[in-house]
């Protein structure tokens, strides 16, 4: 018979894909909400398997993060192409592709 506790449920979004280390610190450098907006598309990317991803403000709730914050985050990962813009007009929640291979980034520059 196993213990309750070992029975807990996981809930929610987690990180389960391997994120490639030189990407990460990439991100690092440009900040903390950088960081946060990269972290939190590789655990949608995680969850729902797919690079291009739409990414709702809401999902951001708690972190402290403003909206401006967002968007500064996603335009420095945009310039330092770990991500490529899909689509991003004002007033629309914007839609972007997770650059997941290290060659692909460090090809551009």
């Amino acid at each position: 018979m196993t213990h309750p506790a070992t029975q807990s449920k996981i809930s929610g979004y987690y990180l389960s894909r391997k994120v490639p280390w030189n990407l990460m610190k990439k991100a690092a450098a440009l900040g903390l909400p950088a960081l946060t907006v990269y972290l939190g598309l590789w655990v949608l990317y995680s969850a729902t398997r797919r690079r291009e991803i739409k990414l709702r403000r809401d999902f951001f709730d708690n972190t402290g993060l403003a909206p401006s914050s967002i968007h500064r985050g996603l335009k420095h990962l945009i310039g330092q192409g770990l991500i490529n813009e899909v689509v991003r007009e004002p007033g629309r929640t914007p839609i972007v592709e997770l650059v997941t291979d290290q060659a692909e980034v460090y090809a551009k520059f």
